[in-house]
Order: C-alpha cells, then structure tokens, then sequence
C-alpha cells in the first residue's frame, strides 16, 4: 500500500470531524462526541501507517494512543526532558 491507505484515512477522519461540528451547531452532543471519537481513531489510525507502517486493527482509540506512544518512546521521541 501506497499512501492511498493513509490519504483515505485522513479523508475520512476529517469528514467525521466536520460532521460532529455540524451536530454539535445542531445541538446533538452525543452524535458530535460518538463522530469526534471516530475521527480521532482514524487519525491516529492514518498517522500509524504513514510514520510506522503499522496497520493496527483495534476499535478503541486508547488502543491506537498507547500504540502511538510506545512507537514514540522507542524511537526515543517520547520522553521528557
């Protein structure tokens, strides 16, 4: 896979992003909260694949933070100072 993986990702994570701004203007926070957490989760999901090559299969975004942050540290990105 070429970048088409992570291009589709991101499209879809910021079509979720704008469809829980619009229910948030329309007053649905539940809708907004449940399309906010999908497109964090594709985002990250995108960010994996393209930085490291990761194609993680998990539906919770904890999971795909906590991948993130293991992949950061190992690579000695993810400590502080």
């Amino acid at each position: 896979m070429s970048g088409e993986y992570y291009a589709l990702m991101w499209r879809r994570a910021e079509r979720l992003l704008l469809r829980a701004s619009r229910d948030l203007d329309e007053g649905d926070c539940d809708g907004a909260c449940f399309n906010a957490e999908e497109a964090i989760r594709l985002a990250l999901k995108a960010v994996l694949y393209k930085y490291f090559g990761e194609l993680l299969r998990a539906h919770g975004s904890r999971t795909f933070l906590a991948r993130l942050r293991n992949l950061l540290m190992d690579a000695g990105r993810g400590g502080r100072s």
